[in-house]
């Protein structure tokens, strides 16, 4: 399904693809499965590659050249920061579908032992394969979810958190948008909306020893909705309406 499209919007929607140049590399339709894979970097210290599933991208903070200093994106995100996840984390992302709603999934698990650590990323909406540069350019992101699984023992004791910062993009230039989302073991999922943003800062973060003995974190999972936007039915019918005036008025002027 996809949205009404203008030359006008075609040109933004290029603009907000290139945009992407700065923070990622050219995305790969692919599943990094490993920390490892996630925030491997090229020579210069950048990511070496971002991954894409669905209309997500997703691309590690590694510090590199792109991401910082003036190259950075905004606004800044104070709580980006180098990952300090154990080495042999893993990181799944996927993607479903379902009554018009695209769900992006971003998955960390494998935590091992470790009682603190953390992840930044971005995320960006960006067409995937069998889309051209210009669909799609009035989609947002709506609700954000954080999830966390924990070990039963001493679970009371760790905190997960979630930190966003909204992204500017040439489509969005002002995207206000900021989020702290705080889990502990009751309840087991907290959530947000947005609705204004394209691409978010991200930082995922745990503390396995919040006070007393320690737990244990086995997996984070966050979720990014975007509700596609269908052609409104009312525009369709006034379309026709114009187009039969139209015959109407060439059939008596023959």
């Amino acid at each position: 399904m996809k949205t009404v499209n203008t030359l006008g919007a075609a040109a933004v929607m290029i603009g907000g693809l290139l945009s992407v140049g700065p923070v990622s590399a050219a995305p790969l339709d692919a599943n990094p499965f490993s920390l490892a894979a996630f925030c491997a970097t090229d020579g210069a210290g950048d990511p070496l590659n971002s991954y894409r599933r669905g209309f997500f991208t997703y691309t590690c903070y590694t510090g590199g050249p792109s991401q910082t200093g003036a190259n950075a994106p905004e606004p800044a995100a104070s709580h980006m920061a180098v990952n300090t996840l154990d080495p042999t984390a893993g990181v799944n992302i996927s993607s479903a579908s379902l009554s018009g709603v695209e769900t992006g999934i971003f998955n960390l698990n494998a935590l091992g032992d470790q009682l603190t650590g953390s992840i930044s990323y971005f995320i960006d909406l960006t067409p995937p394969p069998g889309f051209s540069v210009d669909d799609e350019p009035n989609l947002r992101f709506t609700l954000i979810r954080l999830t966390n699984e924990l070990l039963d023992q001493n679970s009371g004791n760790v905190n997960t958190r979630k930190q966003i910062t909204g992204q500017d993009t040439p489509i969005v230039p002002d995207a206000d948008f900021t989020v702290d989302l705080n889990l502990g073991d009751t309840p087991t999922s907290v959530s947000a909306n947005c609705g204004v943003c394209r691409r978010f800062a991200v930082t995922d973060s745990y503390n396995a020893q919040v006070s007393g003995d320690a737990g244990q974190v086995i997996s984070m999972t966050n979720t990014y909705e975007v509700q596609l936007i269908p052609v409104p039915a009312p525009l369709a019918l006034v379309a026709a309406g114009l187009l039969g005036l139209g015959l109407t008025s060439r059939r008596r002027k023959a």
